[in-house]
């Protein structure tokens, strides 16, 4: 925490309630009209703390958390000994929430609140002194640290009773007649409230059916509606809610001054939708539910083409593209036809939605990453698009909801069927080149034709310099090499390595080496292509120096196994100073074939060059060849013209190579998108027993959920189809009882700051009801009629009465603060917190210093993992690279999404850090200062007109004259202080800044 610039203490006192949320006048009368204020106290403890609705939204989600996340590492690797039907090591059973309560012989197994404190959090974590657990070999740190969460969160544990009587009750069939009685499962119901009777005063109070709902609830309840916001707060909200930044004065000034407000207040509607800043702000409002992100917390790998995906959202809400097509591509857009290229393009990066999981991507039961990131797939697109945990039925039936484990199968069964990993050591995405104009393909697709003209020709003089003694080596060409040479350029890199020509010999154009920096963080893995079946000696090549590590780890991946061997890269390599064994190894088709470098434990330089994967009949055969030239060489040198001939075969050679790495260099250069590939045996997939991969059921056939689709669950799907697309077409259908009840509940959460169904990635039986159905089902069916615009669903929420309330809460003792302290009711707006964007995005704004972007990678030229990375741009937030192991320090303060799964609603949480950061963080005093520049600029060097301004770019409004007051007080202090000192001439200025960016006023406007 950076020291305060200025002590608290002397703040004046109406600045001090500004930043700290209490009213400017310490008196017991109001405070003026417009001074900046927090809720009466009911209201304000009702805004921090959780009611009871909120307690049990976040249970469900705790228990939908123990279900994707713990339950299956439980079921896979400790339920063989810890199980009601086992032998019960050690006395504990993990099968049940009795059983871990109730301890073992060693005692407590679990404490929830405190994980290290459990002692099955310690064994699974290599802590434990005497104990490590499970038996078959530790856990991914990943698995782990869910393990952590789970048990700090409170170890949420739905399996209550008997394991065997939860085992006979998880068989029950499902009564599906009643269970399609749940709110959200039924068919959309939409008639308009009537015999509404409000008050005298308020009959014209109405704007349209939205207000109608509301009032006909409000009149139920013998409630009142809350009056509407004075302008420049109604001004404020809606600048913020469209667009994400604060509205300029002359904005805030024009409206206060517009005769007629209803028009004038319309045109800004039409306007803001309109502009570049809605697309960015409702884009964002999708990334988070997309759990979006540029990089894997595992070894920070970066996913550098991600960014396409944040751009496609902006671009299609900028377009008002509808929500039903725009699902539709990011379940299956690289399976729908187009009749354009842009279209195609579109549609393929779309496919990234399914693609941006954080996996494990080490797991070596390849098998089981599969089924993990199928997972993954499977609980994005139900909590994402259809409000359901579909992962809670990967191992049993849904505790709670009519979703059985044949229905996660059938759909698993169709994710299934696209390829999203690459299987290597560490597994990596999937990324498919994007369609381009003719020309464009035409270009790219010489360019691959001369690349295996190249290859030929290089083939052909390899066999001409074969048999040659070369002189010593300097730099060795690899095409000049029997077998199969991995050079560094096609190295799969983690961590920063450098590249250098600087020690020779090497082979092609460089080698790298760890800089001997970060250690234990990098490594090069080398994986031929298509490596014929046999037995290999494998060569590893560097250059030896005196800074070079006595112990490069270099770990063999072969047919039967591991096998890691320590390099000294100190002495000269003993095969033509260039190369040194690491052994003979087996290959078997489809197996594992690779070698990793790691810089682990060195104590020096790691050299990373190549390694050469020879076959032993052609290794025998080459060094009876090299015995036989070195014979030949002592009897007699090749003549003038044979030497001459020999030195021209080897420039062609090395001319062949470097157009070969020119080439290969373009066509990386062709854009490219995350993806998914077709999979040879795509097709129905057994239902996996308590979700393990060893114990296999019954298929299941392809299809979606039976409370939904009733007979019509299982899918006819065409030979040679994976199933994708008729699933999109079945999740984006007008008749989807989900879909468009879970968007439209979305958007009137980002617009209104709660949804009207307040758990909203959770519309099952543990979820909570809406709070005025009738309005979800009319809008969801207005919605669709519109074509599913969330340009028109949106201005019809900002026009009503509804949305244009104060919310500011009435006097202690009113009873819809007592009776409804949540504001189920609509009775008034809800006062929302700037999101961490917002508030960046708006203070840059106010500084003069946004810098305009409208798309691209952000992400540093160089960057392969993002451990360390330093954000430093000055663009709109959405434009910063989201990196999950590197998140911009200030977004994380002020309650940044969870990039990890899908984020509906964000925390709220309020910590005097917030206020403390806004004070103290040199960020903020930077933007400070360059606003104060810029005020100087834009209003002169009247003292009273800057204040003025600083309110209007920070609030929304004009000081009223306690502010004013104070502020100039503080003004005119600060400069006689710096009188007769070279100080800087905005230094007060800058400090009215500071103070109004960490107002609570500022960080939640009215």
């Amino acid at each position: 925490m950076c020291r305060l610039i200025r002590p608290i203490s002397i703040l004046p006192l109406a600045l001090i309630g500004l930043v700290f949320g209490f009213p400017a006048s310490v008196s017991a009368q109001p405070p003026a009209a417009g001074a900046a204020e927090l809720e009466s106290a009911d209201d304000a403890q009702a805004a921090t703390a959780e009611t009871a609705e909120a307690v049990e939204a976040a249970d469900a989600e705790r228990i939908a958390f123990f279900e994707a996340k713990i339950r299956p590492v439980l079921i896979e690797h400790c339920y063989s000994c810890h199980a009601a039907d086992t032998d019960q090591e050690g006395g504990l059973l993990l099968d049940s929430r009795e059983g871990w309560l109730a301890g073992g012989d060693s005692g407590k197994a679990i404490v929830p609140g405190d994980a290290e404190a459990s002692r099955v959090f310690r064994v699974i974590a290599g802590t434990d002194a005497d104990l490590e657990m499970p038996p078959d070999g530790r856990l991914p740190a990943a698995v782990i640290e869910d393990f952590r969460r789970w048990i700090e969160t409170g170890a949420a544990d739905p399996r209550d009773g008997d394991p065997a009587v939860a085992a006979k009750k998880a068989t029950h069939e499902i009564d599906w007649e009643s269970a399609r009685k749940h709110w959200a499962y039924r068919p959309l119901s939409v008639a308009l409230p009537e015999g509404i009777e409000p008050p005298a005063e308020l009959a014209d109070w109405s704007n349209g059916p939205i207000d109608d709902f509301v009032m006909a609830g409000l009149r139920e309840r013998n409630f009142r509606p809350s009056p509407r916001a004075g302008r420049a707060t109604l001004l404020r909200r809606l600048s913020v809610d469209l667009r994400g930044v604060s509205p300029t004065p002359e904005e805030v000034l024009n409206f206060l001054d517009a005769p007629d407000e209803e028009s004038a207040y319309e045109r800004y509607v039409d306007a803001w939708l309109a502009s570049p800043d809605f697309a960015q702000r409702f884009a964002r409002h999708w990334l988070d539910v997309s759990r979006y992100a540029e990089s894997v917390t595992l070894r920070g790998l970066v996913q550098a083409e991600a960014w396409r995906f944040r751009d496609y959202m902006i671009d299609a809400i900028a377009q008002d593209r509808s929500w039903k097509e725009l699902f539709r591509e990011q379940i299956a857009g690289d399976l729908i036809e187009f009749d354009t290229e842009e279209a195609a393009r579109r549609a393929r990066v779309a496919v990234t939605f399914l693609c941006m999981g954080d996996m494990n991507l080490e797991n070596q039961q390849k098998r089981e990453l599969e089924m993990d990131f199928i997972d993954e797939q499977l609980d994005t697109l139900g909590r994402g698009m259809l409000g359901q945990t579909l992962s809670c039925a990967r191992c049993h039936d849904h505790k709670f909801d009519p979703i059985p484990t044949n229905d996660y199968y059938a759909l698993a069964g169709i994710l299934h069927g696209s390829v999203g990993i690459e299987h290597a050591n560490v597994s990596r995405w999937v990324e498919n080149p994007l369609p381009l104009e003719p020309a464009e393909e035409a270009r790219y697709a010489g360019l691959a034709k001369e690349l295996e003209q190249v290859k030929a020709e290089l083939v052909v003089i390899k066999k001409k310099v074969d048999g040659v003694a070369p002189p010593p080596p300097q730099t060795v060409s690899s095409s000049s090499l029997p077998g199969f040479v991995v050079d560094n350029v096609a190295a799969r890199r983690i961590g920063q390595w450098q590249e250098s020509e600087h020690t020779k010999p090497f082979v092609d154009a460089g080698y790298l080496h760890d800089d001997n920096a970060g250690k234990g963080e990098k490594s090069l893995t080398f994986e031929p292509q298509d490596l014929p079946p046999g037995r290999y000696e494998l060569r590893i090549s560097y250059c030896a120096g005196t800074n070079r590590t006595t112990r490069a780890k270099v770990t063999v991946f072969h047919a039967d196994g591991e096998t890691d061997v320590t390099v000294n890269q100190r002495t000269r390599p003993a095969i033509d100073g260039l190369w040194d064994s690491l052994g003979k190894f087996r290959f078997e088709p489809g197996g594992q074939a690779f070698v990793m470098l790691s810089n682990e434990g060195s104590d020096g330089h790691v050299i990373g060059d190549a390694v050469h994967f020879l076959p032993l009949e052609s290794s025998e055969n080459r060094s009876a060849a090299d015995s036989q030239v070195a014979k030949g060489s002592a009897a007699s040198e090749p003549d003038a013209e044979s030497q001459s001939e020999i030195a021209a075969w080897k420039k062609t050679q090395q001319e062949l190579t470097a157009r070969q790495a020119a080439l290969q260099k373009q066509l990386a250069q062709r854009p490219k998108a995350m993806g998914l590939r077709p999979r040879a045996d795509a097709g129905d997939l057994p239902v996996h027993i308590r979700g393990s991969i060893h114990q296999l059921g019954d298929p299941a056939p392809r299809g979606v959920l039976q409370v939904i689709a009733g007979d019509d669950a299982a899918f006819e799907i065409p030979a040679g189809s994976c199933g994708r697309l008729e699933l999109a077409d079945w999740i984006a259908s007008d008749d989807n009882p989900l879909t468009a009840r879970v968007l439209v509940n979305r958007i009137w959460l980002w617009v209104m700051g709660e949804g009207l169904v307040r758990t909203p990635d959770n519309f099952g039986t543990t979820g909570q009801s809406p709070t005025h159905p009738e309005l979800l089902d009319w809008l969801t069916d207005r919605f669709i009629r519109d074509g599913w615009s969330l340009q028109r669903l949106v201005k019809q929420i900002v026009m009503s009465e509804t949305y244009r309330q104060s919310s500011i809460s009435p006097a202690a003792g009113d009873p819809r603060l007592t009776s409804d302290p949540d504001n189920r009711s609509w009775w008034r707006s809800d006062r929302k917190p700037l999101s961490a964007e917002a508030l960046r995005d708006s203070v840059l704004a106010i500084s003069g210093e946004l810098e305009p972007l409208l798309g691209g990678s952000t992400i540093k030229p160089g960057t392969a993992a993002d451990y360390g990375y330093k954000h430093n741009e000055l663009v709109r937030s959405i434009y910063l690279p989201v990196f999950r192991n590197a998140l911009p320090e200030l977004l994380e303060t002020f309650n940044y999404t969870d990039t990890g799964s899908v984020t509906g609603r964000r925390q709220r949480g309020i910590v005097a850090q917030q206020a403390l950061a806004t004070l103290n963080h040199p960020w903020f005093a930077a933007r400070a200062k360059s606003a104060a520049e810029a005020n100087r600029l834009a209003v002169g060097d009247d003292p009273d007109k800057q204040i003025q301004h600083a309110f209007l770019q920070t609030l929304g409004r004009l000081p009223d004259a306690t502010e004013l007051t104070a502020a100039r007080e503080y003004h005119d202090e600060l400069l006689r202080e710096d009188e007769g000192k070279a100080a800087d001439a905005t230094r007060a200025l800058t400090e009215i800044y500071r103070g109004l960016f960490a107002t609570a006023e500022f960080r939640w406007p009215d």
